[in-house]
């Protein structure tokens, strides 16, 4: 069975259409600013062609083609780390706070546990596990 197949099992064809539609476009690609490195203005100086998140500070959404962040100094320095925009959105929506015990059983490659490090100004007990 396909993957379509798949899906008009569970969804309306109107809904799988849909979402066929919406796998066939360009990822959205976005950045998290590391705050214990650099600011997000200073981020913003450097590229200012970049979209806040819509839902997560610190976090924008760049056009790959204007900014290839990936190869950036600034990317290898660690003032940002590069994420899929939903995957920012977990530690944003948990209130963290310094001496937080945190767990990330979802770890690899970090960007999650990082992202709660830097919410709880590097305060809080991470344990990051991975099982891959």
């Amino acid at each position: 069975m396909d993957f379509k197949e798949n899906l008009s099992k569970v969804f309306l064809k109107e809904e799988v259409d849909a979402l066929l539609e919406e796998l066939k476009k360009e990822d959205t690609h976005a950045l998290l600013v590391n705050t214990n490195k650099v600011s997000k203005d200073d981020i913003l100086k450097l590229f200012p062609l970049l979209t806040p998140h819509p839902y997560v500070d610190n976090a924008f959404i760049y056009d790959k083609n204007i900014y290839p962040l990936g190869k950036s100094v600034y990317h290898e320095l660690g003032y940002f780390y590069l994420q899929d925009p939903s995957a920012m959105m977990v530690a944003s929506l948990v209130d963290i706070k310094p001496n937080d015990k945190l767990l990330d059983m979802c770890a690899a490659p970090g960007g999650k546990t990082t992202q709660m490090s830097a919410l709880s100004d590097n305060k809080a007990l991470i344990t990051a596990c991975e099982k891959n």
